[in-house]
């Protein structure tokens, strides 16, 4: 959560493979990870929805919250 929060995106992969990974899949891939980690599972997006999350790059985003569960592990 704290490298999201911060901003540090070149930190999100190991660097024996950061040359093979493109930068923006790779944070919405996070990003959507983060969506499925959310407390209330209204706020979590449905399968579905992450398929069309995955698929369609142009798809708008809703910002993710820090889940329970890291603000209690920070």
């Amino acid at each position: 959560w704290s490298l999201w929060k911060d901003g540090n995106i070149k930190d999100f992969v190991d660097s024996s493979i950061v040359g093979s990974c493109s930068p923006d899949e790779t944070v919405r891939c996070i990003h959507i990870g983060l969506l499925c980690v959310q407390d209330s599972p209204n706020e979590r997006p449905l399968v579905s929805s992450i398929m069309s999350f995955l698929e369609n790059g142009d798809i708008s985003l809703p910002p993710p919250k820090e889940s329970v569960y890291f603000a209690v592990t920070s």
